[in-house]
């Protein structure tokens, strides 16, 4: 026990101590009444002596030994460039093979054609800008630009054409088309829904007040080359879709839903429609394709009131050229479709 306290320091601060070493209160000593300085003394005169440092000490060890504050085994530290490199190779390439070596295939073309289109350098500070990001007060317009530069500087230029190449039935492989999926979820909640981000896209990309036929010359002229491959003639047809005014030519260029584009017999399984699609994805686009693309618009009972005009501009862009009332293919004569275009 404390007998007898005769000094009392002049700091400027008075704590209060429990008994059990632990600090609940401190005051400015200048601001303590006489009388409450009275009964701090007394108080002290009663209270039992305790060594803070050993409680501290004590305190410390208990710590120490609650199994929430112990160190992790399975946690790793790792550095920025380490997080980076992770982005880039985790996940991409490998998957659990299924046990059908031709369904195996398939994901493992799934997967080499996503990553080809998503660039991770900057992925890890995508939670950072996402948290920093304000559209207060924003166009529609400049919502869908600033969300659509995060997601190319955090992904890469190309992220969006991770849907130009469809490999149905396989969406859960790989992240990109996560990260794809994404970004059309927050532009659509964003803008308002996906009919007013795809309005959003073009006034952003490619001008204000422009009719859908002039987004689509827009965008033929930005990615359309002499000997075009089919890979990019799909890459410019999702940006058409993208933005709202591909009239169905995705639709009619994909193996799934239009199999007789694709060299092979419409009973064709999946499997044979798409590695019939790969053998040529690299190739310039033929004559004989974009006959084969027609045929099967032709055949179309319903089509979008644009697909008409889009189909015969492929046709034109391919040099598939009118000649004595029809089109020439090598020796084929084609019916006169140019009707259908006027």
């Amino acid at each position: 026990m404390a007998d007898n306290v005769t000094n009392v320091t002049s700091k400027t601060s008075v704590y209060n101590v429990e008994q059990n070493g632990r600090i609940n209160g401190v005051h400015n000593k200048s601001n303590i009444s006489a009388s409450e300085y009275g009964t701090f003394k007394e108080a002290l005169k009663n209270a039992e002596v305790i060594d803070l440092s050993e409680k501290i000490k004590q305190q410390m060890e208990e710590a120490a030994d609650d199994p929430k504050n112990k160190p992790r085994d399975d946690l790793v530290i790792i550095t920025e460039e380490e997080l980076r490199a992770y982005w880039a190779q985790a996940s991409n390439y490998l998957f659990e093979p299924t046990g059908d070596p031709k369904q195996d295939k398939i994901i493992e073309l799934t997967l080499l054609y996503r990553r080809s289109c998503v660039d991770y350098t900057h992925a890890s500070e995508f939670d950072k800008l996402t948290e920093e990001m304000d559209l207060t007060g924003m166009s529609n317009a400049e919502k869908y630009m600033a969300i659509y530069e995060k997601y190319k500087y955090c992904y890469g230029e190309n992220f969006t054409d991770v849907g130009a190449v469809n490999y149905p039935s396989f969406t859960e492989y790989g992240t990109q088309f996560h990260i794809y999926s994404q970004f059309e979820d927050e532009v659509n909640e964003a803008c308002g829904g996906a009919a007013a981000a795809k309005k959003a896209r073009i006034e952003a990309l490619y001008g204000k007040g422009l009719k859908a036929s002039e987004v689509r010359q827009k965008i033929i002229d930005k990615y359309y080359y002499d000997g075009m491959t089919l890979r990019d003639l799909l890459k410019m047809t999702n940006e058409m879709r993208l933005c709202g005014v591909d009239g169905g030519i995705t639709n009619l260029l994909d193996p799934v839903s239009n199999p007789g584009t694709y060299f092979g017999s419409e009973s064709a399984n999946q499997y044979d429609r798409i590695t019939n699609r790969e053998s040529i994805l690299d190739e310039p686009v033929s004559k004989e394709f974009m006959r084969k693309m027609y045929n099967s618009f032709n055949a179309r009972i319903t089509v979008h009131p644009d697909l008409p005009e889009i189909v015969g501009k492929m046709m034109d862009l391919f040099d598939v050229n009118e000649i004595e009332g029809g089109i020439r293919i090598g020796n084929d004569m084609l019916i006169n479709i140019w009707s259908k275009f006027k």
